[in-house]
């Protein structure tokens, strides 16, 4: 199905997979280039030119998903399926996977400060058995702010990433 996509929607798509995420305000300026480009309808929204390209991305388990974080509006190419494939790609073990998402849950709904995080810690200590310590929280953290997962501010708060808020959320909130 991908190589029905009109060469408008792959350059979108391509768009995407180099970038992987776009402010709406950014999203826009691309797709009215686009637009203007191939002499497309102006009156199509990029929601409905986005919904073409997910239906070609549904064979590999892929979609653009528009997310809101705070006030700002978020897109995204994510993976929608949890399988062994995706969790493969991974470079955190099982445990270190537990750890993971019990500190994204933990951002899901605020920020924290690095002082905040040896609170943190006590919490995540408790619930993982005491199997972890407060060295490995922040090396999770900084692993974490590598790979795009969480943004660690200038004034210490860390905080989840655009990334995470439009890839994670259905998998943070399953289990």
């Amino acid at each position: 199905q991908l190589m029905s996509l009109s060469e408008p929607h792959q350059l979108l798509l391509n768009a995407f997979w180099a970038k992987q995420c776009f402010e709406d305000s950014e999203l826009r300026k691309v797709y009215r280039t686009i637009v203007n480009s191939y002499g497309l309808d102006r009156s199509v929204e990029p929601e409905d030119f986005v919904a073409t390209i997910n239906e070609a991305l549904d064979c590999l388990s892929f979609e653009i998903k528009k997310a809101k974080n705070n006030e700002e509006i978020l897109w995204g190419i994510v993976n929608t399926k949890k399988d062994k494939v995706m969790e493969s790609g991974t470079p955190f073990s099982p445990l270190q996977l537990k750890l993971v998402k019990f500190l994204l849950e933990y951002l899901q709904e605020r920020s924290i400060t690095e002082a905040e995080s040896k609170r943190l810690f006590a919490e995540a200590h408790t619930f993982l058995d005491r199997k972890f310590t407060l060295g490995d929280i922040q090396a999770s953290f900084q692993l974490l702010e590598q790979d795009g997962w969480v943004i660690i501010n200038s004034n210490g708060t860390i905080e989840l990433s655009p990334r995470s808020h439009l890839e994670l959320r259905p998998y943070l909130t399953a289990d």
